[in-house]
């Protein structure tokens, strides 16, 4: 991992009611290489509309999603 690879992971705040209703989803995601590409993707995620919260694994390459 290299010193400019650094990124600084985000936070999605959800509500109680979306919490409640959220549903989960398992993703694939192929081509990270380090702790940094998880973050970068995780940060993508949470951008999206409807993302309640993100984590990615990157070493095994999944995403665990809750949405709305």
């Amino acid at each position: 991992m290299q010193d400019q690879c650094y990124v600084t992971p985000t936070t999605q705040p959800a509500s109680a009611d979306e919490i409640n209703d959220a549903r989960m989803a398992t993703l694939a995601i192929w081509g990270m290489g380090c702790r940094n590409c998880g973050t970068r993707a995780q940060n993508a995620l949470l951008a999206l509309e409807g993302v309640v919260s993100a984590a990615v694994d990157w070493e095994r390459g999944l995403a665990y999603v809750d949405y709305v």
